[in-house]
């Protein structure tokens, strides 16, 4: 079987080659092969997530349970608890139309069409922002989006 890749098929498509059947024979032969070996890796690759993933939390409730927020291991390297708040992107128009006009109202139309397409990166980032803006202010709140639910991570750094 000829290994043909990406490259050729785009060569033949610019410089007109006639293709055989045997040749498209070969690269849909060769496209079932690939794909069968991803899907494979795909697969180990998600089952080995999941037992990284099982550690993780026996970890994080390990280290709660001890009342630690970090833990350092001579020669592999310091495990620490990381806990970030995180807003979620307005679901419904209502809460949306609530966020956008809030938005428009504290900082007007340009800042309102920077964030009309936001993210939820950006979302959480201008969040916090604001909170930080608000700090002396324990109720305040903005228009359309729920309280932010604390996500627990663990940050890994090697020993160099």
């Amino acid at each position: 079987m000829e290994n043909l890749d990406i490259s050729d098929w785009g060569t033949q498509a610019s410089n007109p080659e006639p293709v055989t059947v045997e040749k498209l024979d070969a690269l849909v032969e060769q496209y079932a092969k690939e794909r069968e070996e991803y899907e494979a890796a795909k697969k180990i690759s998600g089952e080995k997530y999941a037992i990284y993933q099982e550690t993780e939390v026996r970890l994080m409730n390990t280290l709660k349970s001890l009342g630690k927020k970090s833990y350092k291991v001579d020669a592999i390297g310091n495990i620490s608890l990381v806990t970030k708040h995180v807003v979620t992107t307005p679901k419904t128009l209502d809460t949306k139309r609530a966020l956008f006009n809030w938005i428009n109202e504290t900082y007007g139309v340009d800042v309102l069409d920077d964030m009309t397409s936001i993210n939820h990166q950006k979302l959480n980032g201008f969040y916090n922002e604001e909170v930080e803006k608000h700090a002396n202010d324990p109720l305040f709140h903005i228009p359309g989006l729920e309280l932010p639910t604390p996500t627990e991570s663990i940050s890994f750094r090697r020993t160099k």
